[in-house]
């Protein structure tokens, strides 16, 4: 019978801890079971995790994890409110993973500026930093956040029209970057991130993909 190699002292990959892996693994057994529940969290409507689901509603966004999954809410929060550089490090590199399109810039869906003022950081471009690096490509700016407005009785259409008020195009920054990779951390209806990304496409972008580490599941019925 083999031996059982052991790693010893090698830091998880998500949490950073020192722990005695076995060899080949990156996680510690702690991470390992978040991770796998993550993952195979299932769709209402398929029954697939997020990386098999095929529904028609899924479709335009590249995301990880579904965030009806209370693991994938707990990360949510802490990127907002206690951003950890390993984890958004982890969880960049993963979400590049799923975006294989041709891109010349990654940019991001901006925090309201009171927010940003108070947590002192931005979610979305942390992400949108960890998924370029992964990718080789420049982060740009290419729109400004005016100011926040409560969506949450608001239906989809309604968040969507409130776009154009909400943001504005930097126009100088879509001069040499036009075809983006525009990275949210939630899409809760798509309104957001289907509103900014046309947007960008009626200021001069080519093509705008959208990227999100969580998708909140359709209320099939």
């Amino acid at each position: 019978m083999s031996e059982l190699r052991m790693v010893p002292g090698k830091p998880c990959r998500l949490c950073r801890k020192r722990v005695w892996l076995e060899e080949g693994q990156t996680f510690c057994p702690h991470c390992t079971g978040k991770i796998e529940k993550l993952y195979a969290y299932p769709c209402r409507k398929c029954g697939n995790p997020a990386s098999d689901c095929e529904c028609s509603g899924n479709k335009w966004l590249k995301f990880l994890f579904w965030y009806d999954c209370p693991t994938a809410r707990t990360y949510i929060n802490r990127l907002k409110n206690d951003p950890r550089d390993y984890e958004v490090e982890f969880l960049g590199t993963e979400l590049a993973k799923k975006c294989t399109g041709r891109y010349d810039a990654v940019t991001f869906v901006p925090r309201d500026p009171a927010a940003r003022k108070v947590h002192g950081s931005d979610h979305a471009e942390l992400l949108a930093h960890a998924v370029a690096e992964a990718l080789g490509l420049p982060v740009v700016a290419t729109l400004e956040c005016r100011g926040v407005i409560i969506q949450k009785f608001l239906s989809a259409s309604q968040r969507e029209k409130l776009v154009r008020g909400r943001f504005a195009v930097l126009d100088e920054a879509l001069r040499d970057h036009r075809r983006l990779l525009l990275v949210d951390d939630v899409s809760t209806t798509g309104a957001t991130l289907r509103g900014t990304s046309r947007l960008l496409r009626e200021h001069g972008a080519e093509a705008v993909a959208c990227a999100a580490m969580c998708k909140t599941q359709e209320n099939y019925r």
